[in-house]
């Protein structure tokens, strides 16, 4: 039994893996009538398309059929949880049964669909009107619309069928393609950090150099594997018709995992790469949630985006932590089976309680989130590694991921 099970579980990380090889095939395939040579200049000169090149598989970068990847289908997915607290009914469905949930997941798809469309548009727009497109024609604009709407969605679709079909993959889908495009991005990073190490004359300040780099990555990994695992179990006590004995129910230090951080991220990300796009990056606002021009000494005002950064993920830890953990289902739960939370009176009580432990946790783990996703980026701009894909946000969806696919 146990080597079936082995079996089973080598299969389908064997097609898992299977699809992710064959879907960064196309990341590979340019888009016509693009000049991707032209664009690279570009694009190692605005820094702010990092985060967005990296979750696009580097797609973006090189401009390929892929360009939009999975990165519509997760602003989408934000979108329609942020509608839920304007339209009850949308947050009942959140929760509600299988198949109401099942709606939502296809209202997410079209939202994604339709926002693949207004991100084709405006890239294709701003591309050509900054000399991009081989040939800055209308008909060339609904062409390349066409193949990046099309992609993105087959993307967002292939990834839900993985989710779907348990049978045959591993994890969450989407998850995986996303991470896998960040993890095809840790190249490139590699080469430039092995230039900046390679600019050094002196061989000893290379390989002290060498070594605090190595640790560093390899602390932040670790790290974030640490936070992505720590979990505080509350103690329940059952009564003796339900033949006694005790149990706990864990609850994570960083509930929201790395939704809020993609949260956070796009929202400040997303501004900035479409006011780069059309010619108005040195605009003040932009400037402040741009990462690039964070902890810049010339400019330190620009810094102030760094707390505006931090304000998103705990707001966004909260949102969506109410919307993955209902207390008072808990609460329920715990009383339906005859347990009780020791010094904690039953019902309201407990409700009370269960969100009080929550607050505490998930500020705590907003707060350790935000470090690991905003010290590289302080390293980065210090040793002027603007472009490194290696920043604590990529760290924290890839390490996330792995873990939760892993379990």
């Amino acid at each position: 039994m146990r080597t079936k099970k082995n079996y089973s579980a080598y299969r389908k990380l064997f097609h898992t893996i299977l699809v992710l090889l064959i879907l960064r095939v196309f990341y590979s395939i340019p888009t016509p009538g693009v000049n991707t040579g032209y664009f690279k200049t570009f694009l190692e000169l605005n820094a702010s398309f990092s985060f967005i090149n990296a979750i696009m598989g580097s797609g973006l970068s090189d401009l390929s059929i892929m360009a939009l990847s999975v990165g519509p289908y997760i602003t989408a997915s934000i979108l329609v949880q942020l509608f839920g607290i304007l339209i009850p009914k949308l947050a009942e469905m959140q929760n509600g049964m299988q198949d109401e949930r099942d709606r939502i997941e296809k209202l997410t798809f079209i939202v994604g669909i339709i926002m693949a469309v207004l991100q084709s548009v405006l890239m294709a727009i701003g591309f050509g009107k900054k000399g991009l497109l081989i040939d800055y024609k209308w008909y060339w604009i609904c062409c390349i619309t066409a193949i990046w709407t099309f992609t993105s969605a087959m993307v967002a679709f292939i990834g839900k069928k993985m989710s779907d079909m348990k049978n045959y993959f591993i994890g969450n889908g989407v998850s995986l393609i996303l991470t896998a495009n960040i993890i095809a991005s840790y190249p490139s990073d590699i080469k430039s950090i092995i230039r900046l190490i390679a600019s050094v004359k002196d061989d000893q300040k290379k390989i002290i150099i060498s070594i605090v780099v190595i640790t560093a990555i390899v602390i932040l990994f670790m790290f974030t594997y640490f936070i992505n695992g720590c979990e505080k179990q509350i103690k329940i006590v059952y009564s003796n018709k339900t033949g006694g004995g005790e149990g706990t129910i864990p609850i994570k230090l960083c509930t929201g995992g790395v939704v809020p951080v993609i949260f956070a991220s796009s929202i400040m990300a997303f501004p900035v790469t479409i006011a780069s796009l059309i010619g108005k990056e040195n605009i003040p606002f932009i400037k402040l949630i741009n990462t690039a021009c964070w902890f810049d000494p010339k400019s330190p005002i620009y810094s102030f985006g760094a707390f505006i950064y931090l304000l998103l993920i705990i707001m966004y830890s909260y949102f969506y932590t109410n919307i993955t953990f209902n207390a008072s289902e808990v609460a329920h739960s715990i009383q339906k089976s005859d347990g009780i939370i020791p010094g904690i009176r039953s019902g309201q009580n407990t409700v009370a309680y269960l969100k009080r432990q929550m607050k505490s946790l998930i500020f705590i783990g907003a707060i350790c989130m935000s470090i690991i996703a905003m010290v590289p980026i302080f390293i980065s701009a210090h040793y002027g590694l603007s472009r490194l894909s290696f920043l604590g946000t990529s760290v924290i969806i890839t390490v996330s991921v792995i873990t939760d696919t892993k379990n």
